[in-house]
């Protein structure tokens, strides 16, 4: 199995889209069959990015600054660019199993966690140029999914999971916590706000708070 590079078609705006971000005033979103599309006037309309090495489904981005940033996504692929999204470079792609990457999160141009499938965490500090896995609690966690990575102020990571949970790690994924949030759902995604508070989405329409750093949840 090879990496071949996305199609560029007028119809690209119209994939389903998974992922997006804003790499400074653009915002740059990401989905099926490798399409990567660019908004430079907020939104208001999009284009397709000139270069993409893959045709999979790309499931999430996230940039440092207004240039340089990296994608994720199916055959544990990482994409890199460095102008704002039009090209990217392949940095990992995993044909010996088909294990996607749901999220990506970089806190500088070198350090960077990336989550997935049956409780994968990857860790560079390179980069994207190699990626080590993270030891997690196992049994605490198991096999679940990991969906979506999120910061807080403090520069707390946490990643949304199935089966109600979330892992927390204070030293940039090299370490993670479990917390049982006591819902038994999905949680699909996550955010911090201003304040503190924590909120995690899910199944269901399903909404849970915590004002404490996500000891407590209601």
């Amino acid at each position: 199995l090879k990496a071949t590079p996305a199609k560029r078609s007028a119809s690209a705006v119209k994939a389903p889209l998974l992922g997006a971000t804003r790499a400074g005033k653009r915002i740059v979103a990401v989905g099926s069959y490798g399409t990567v599309v660019l908004s430079d006037d907020g939104g208001k309309t999009y284009r397709q990015a000139e270069q993409v090495p893959v045709s999979s489904t790309l499931t999430s981005v996230s940039f440092v600054d207004e240039r340089t940033g990296w994608a994720v996504g199916h055959w544990g692929v990482v994409l890199r660019t460095e102008d704002g999204g039009e090209h990217w470079a392949l940095q990992r792609f995993n044909v010996s199993e088909d294990r996607p990457l749901f999220s990506v999160l970089f806190f500088d141009t070198e350090n960077g966690v990336a989550v997935g499938l049956w409780s994968q965490v990857l860790l560079t500090a390179d980069g994207g140029r190699t990626w080590v896995e993270a030891q997690l609690p196992k049994d605490a966690v198991g096999d679940r999914n990991l969906f979506d990575l999120f910061s807080n102020a403090k520069g707390e990571v946490f990643a949304a999971a199935e089966r109600g949970g979330l892992l927390r790690s204070a030293d940039r994924g090299k370490s993670w916590q479990f917390v049982d949030t006591g819902y038994k759902g999905s949680f699909w995604t996550g955010v911090s706000l201003k304040s503190g508070t924590v909120l995690l989405g899910g199944l269901r329409g399903t909404l849970y708070r915590s004002t404490d750093g996500g000891d407590h949840w209601a």
